[in-house]
């Protein structure tokens, strides 16, 4: 009898911290990958790199055509301007990115919300990252 409860204790523990652990893996993937996309981002901004590119990964982070062809592709060219006009930004010369901060978790279908924060050309920056979603700046 009391093998059996040592038994099921410790089985409980187990998938506590195995549970925390994978909880942990899900926070970490998805700040890590926030941060990334927007790394990809400002390296496209810089001079010689690649404007198309820079708009995907703006628009959804996937490097590729969004759905909905050219003209899907237009709006995403055109949220890309007014977004760099926003803060005035023609090109990146440097960057750090500082943080990701996991705002809240994927559930279902609803992605999950990170923000990122650093300096951009030295001004402090805080962006809203979505995968599948344009990029927005916060105050």
């Amino acid at each position: 009898m009391k093998r059996g409860l040592v038994w099921g204790g410790i089985a409980i523990v187990v998938l506590v911290v195995v549970g925390v652990g994978l909880s942990r893996m899900g926070t970490s993937a998805e700040t890590n990958n926030a941060k990334e996309r927007v790394r990809r981002l400002f390296d496209t901004m810089k001079p010689g790199g690649d404007p198309q590119t820079a708009i995907f990964l703006y628009w959804t982070g996937k490097l590729v055509l969004p759905p909905g062809g050219q003209e899907e592709f237009n709006r995403a060219a055109d949220g890309f301007e007014a977004w760099k006009a926003q803060r005035d930004i023609k090109q990146v010369s440097s960057y750090e990115i500082k943080d990701a901060v996991l705002v809240e978790e994927a559930k279902g279908f609803r992605q999950a919300v990170v923000t990122v924060s650093g300096t951009l050309d030295g001004r402090p920056f805080k962006l809203r990252v979505v995968q599948l979603d344009p990029l927005e700046w916060l105050p």
